[in-house]
């Protein structure tokens, strides 16, 4: 789940810096500078949203990797060696 949670992490990571540095204009028809498209900036806030939800993600599992780890080792734990009766104790 760790390295699951590490790869969907980075993936969303680049996936929102492609999607920062995406494009949306296009050429104006007079040959002067350029227009944005309302279209590819859509495009664009869905790129980013989806990098945001994908980096989220791998930090949730990376999280939930952590806690099963530390509850596991709670459990693993042997329990301690009953101690041995004080002198006098239990002699008859």
């Amino acid at each position: 789940m760790r390295t699951t949670g590490w790869l969907l992490a980075g993936f969303g990571a680049l996936t929102m810096i492609w999607g920062f540095f995406y494009d949306a204009s296009v050429p104006s028809s007079d040959g002067f500078g350029s227009i944005v498209n309302i279209g590819l900036t859509t495009v664009k806030q869905m790129i980013f949203q989806a990098g945001s939800v994908a980096f989220l993600a791998g930090i949730v599992l990376i999280g939930a990797n952590a806690i099963v780890e530390a509850v596991g080792a709670i459990g693993s734990t042997k329990p301690a060696k009953p101690a041995k009766p004080a002198i006098g104790e239990g002699q008859v």
